[in-house]
Formats: C-alpha cells, sequence, structure tokens
C-alpha cells in the first residue's frame, strides 16, 4: 500500500494530482474497496532567473542625461511560483555613476553630473530570486556617453508622434539599411523624438505641425559593443558629419534619395535631415 512517485513532478507543470486508489482482498469472490487520493504539489526552488532579451545589454546615454531618467531597465523572470519567483536585482560591483533600483531593475545616474562624451563604464548586474538558497543570474551592461551636437542627426517626418511609434522597429532597420551601403556592420538608432507643435524653422516644405515629428538618431560605425565578444571595444560612434553624408543630399536638408523612393516615403515619409544643432536656442 505504499504510494512512491516513479516519474518526476514539477510544480510549474502540475500543481497538484488526484486519483482513485482500488485494494482488493483474495478472497473468492475478491471483495474491493476504493478511496480518492489527492497530492498537493509544493513548489521547490528549481529555477534560476533568466534575462530578458539577452545577458548583455548596450545603451547610449547623452552627455547630459537628467538624473531623474531611466538610461534602461534590465529585466530578468523566474519561473517558479511565489517568493522563489521573485526577482531583485543589484550591481555586484557599486558604480560611482549609476545605481540599479532593486526592484524595477532601472540604471539611473546617481548624482546630477554632466559625462563625459566618449566615457564608457561596464557594470554586471546580478537577478536573484526569493529561494532559499537564492538562485541568481548575471548580465553584463555597457553604457557609452556621446554628445548630441557631436554625433546626432535630426530627421522630421511627416507622421504623428504616435504613428512614428508604430512603425519604429522598421524605420530603424531600412535607415540602417542605408547606412550599411557605406558602414556593412554599422547600425543607427533613435536617442529620443520630438512632437513638432510649433513652427520649426529647420523645415523646408510646409507640413501639417500636428502630423509631424522629429527623430534624432544616431550611429555606429559597427556593432562589435552589441554583443559580449566586443564587451572591452570602443564604440565607434559616428559624428553627425559623416551621418549628414550619408542621408542628406544638401545643406538645405534635402533627403538623398534612397529616403525618397516610393516604397520608403509610403512608410517613412523624410521631409528634412539635418545635424542636431550646436545650439538649442535654433529651434
Amino acid at each position: 500500500g505504499r504510494l512512491t512517485v516513479d516519474a518526476t513532478i514539477d510544480y510549474e507543470v502540475t500543481e497538484s494530482l488526484s486519483f482513485n486508489v482500488l485494494a482488493i482482498d483474495g478472497g473468492d469472490p475478491a471483495l474491493t474497496g476504493t478511496t480518492f487520493v489527492y497530492v498537493s504539489v509544493t513548489d521547490l526552488n528549481d529555477n534560476s532567473p533568466v534575462f530578458d532579451p539577452s545577458d548583455f545589454y548596450h545603451v547610449l546615454v547623452r552627455d547630459d542625461h537628467d538624473v531623474d531618467d531611466v538610461v534602461i531597465q534590465i529585466n530578468a523572470t523566474d519561473e517558479d511560483s511565489g517568493t522563489y519567483g521573485e526577482v531583485t536585482y543589484a550591481l555586484k560591483e557599486n558604480s560611482y555613476v549609476f545605481e540599479l533600483e532593486e526592484l524595477t531593475g532601472n540604471l539611473k545616474l546617481r548624482t546630477s553630473v554632466t559625462l563625459e562624451s566618449g566615457y564608457y563604464e561596464l557594470m554586471r548586474a546580478v537577478a536573484s530570486d526569493g529561494g532559499s538558497p537564492t538562485k541568481t543570474a548575471e548580465a553584463y551592461i555597457r553604457i557609452d556617453v556621446y554628445n548630441p551636437a557631436d554625433n546626432l542627426i535630426a530627421v522630421t517626418l511627416d507622421m504623428s508622434e504616435g504613428e512614428f511609434e508604430l512603425v519604429q522597429d522598421d524605420f530603424i532597420l531600412a535607415m540602417t539599411e542605408v547606412l550599411q551601403d557605406t558602414y556593412p556592420s554599422g547600425r543607427v538608432d533613435v536617442a529620443y523624438t520630438e512632437r513638432n507643435e510649433l513652427t520649426n524653422r529647420r523645415r523646408k516644405r510646409a507640413v501639417n505641425e500636428e502630423q509631424s515629428v522629429t527623430v534624432y538618431l544616431y550611429g555606429l560605425k559597427t556593432d562589435t559593443t552589441d554583443s559580449e565578444s566586443g564587451i572591452g571595444e570602443d564604440s565607434d560612434i559616428l559624428t553627425k558629419e559623416k551621418l549628414l553624408a550619408i542621408f542628406q543630399a544638401d545643406s538645405d536638408g534635402t533627403p538623398v534619395s534612397a529616403l525618397q523612393t516610393t516604397d520608403f516615403d509610403d512608410n517613412y515619409p523624410v521631409i528634412s535631415v539635418e545635424g542636431y544643432p550646436d545650439d538649442e536656442t535654433a529651434f
């Protein structure tokens, strides 16, 4: 009458089992009896946290980044239930510049400081679950600092900010394809966007003020620092002059022909391509 388990039971798959047990005596005819058995499975801390989407994060930060703004949010999940599946975060070594919020995974500046363009910092983040003993996972975070006036270009699109958010990933891929005609392993990405509510003197054609957004882009000559294999290499951030040479046809802000094809214009109608202004009062 001893009940044993002949296969592994995983709480994350099966939280309980139930069945009937039949007892038969040795008489002739045999008499039987049944009883109902309910087994409640107890969870063990058998899963470790897993970083999503990867265990390597790379982000570029402007040198005047605000102390209240999140630099990046890291995320890890744990398949265990209850407190075993609750994840907290910490930096493995203290940083004098950045701090990691324990519950949210938000990385922020410690104090309101001006970062130096060209500076980069490499950190190791630890995600810990609530088990005892605790299971952990580690991820690298690389932060590169740039100067907007040196490294950003402004691409104004004839669409709303909300519309751009829906196509942002595809737009980045399309712009990266154009960049890779010059730098085969390079990429572009969005630093931030700005909704055009007032007349922008930098525009080169009249558009509906409520239906335009300026996208500020940076570019990397190579993507080697986007993976752990290039963790110690310098990021080759392109100057705005090099980006303008690729995306701007003339000093009036006319986009190059690659940005004016029917397919490109139907999806991402570019109004102008200009350098980030050296003096923000020029807006």
